[in-house]
């Protein structure tokens, strides 16, 4: 009678599995900020490439290009950081995801949507036969840029 008691109370351990969600969205999150961070390393390389043909001078344009950089670099940092809190099982990781996405989501607004409708305001700055096209573009730039932050949303 012993035994049996003595074998009931050396139970395994209880093992806490990760939701499938979490382990695919830290890795999700890790792949996708390193690849933001290697677009950033390509744009800047751009920049410096025209600057060096300029003999160093920048536009306006191309100093406002840098801090969106400078913003990208800090975003895509940030979701590596939270894809490794994912991987960890951290609950500030989940948090953290569900404000860059939150945040992801107003940014494209600003972004997108606010240069092109007054630029569609302003309709003599577009050709006829073009507005369909840019239409189409802002269309794919939404969908493109809104994927991954919407889906973070719904599975966190």
């Amino acid at each position: 009678m012993e035994e049996l008691n003595s074998n009931q109370s050396q139970s395994p351990p209880h093992i806490i599995e990760k939701p499938t969600a979490v382990w695919v969205f830290g890795i999700l999150n890790i792949a996708v900020g390193c690849y933001q961070l290697m677009r950033v390393l390509f744009e800047l390389y751009k920049i410096i490439a025209v600057a060096y043909a300029n003999q160093g001078t920048l536009t306006g344009s191309e100093i406002a290009f840098l801090f969106l950089l400078l913003s990208n670099t800090v975003f895509a940092g940030w979701l590596i950081a939270l894809g490794i809190g994912l991987l960890r099982m951290k609950k500030w990781a989940r948090l953290g995801s569900v404000l860059y996405a939150w945040i992801m989501i107003l940014l494209v607004a600003v972004r997108l949507v606010a240069p092109y409708s007054v630029m569609f305001i302003r309709r003599s700055s577009f050709p006829e036969d073009m507005r369909g096209r840019i239409v189409f573009i802002i269309l794919i730039a939404l969908i493109r840029n809104l994927t991954y932050p919407i889906l973070l949303l719904i599975f966190m």
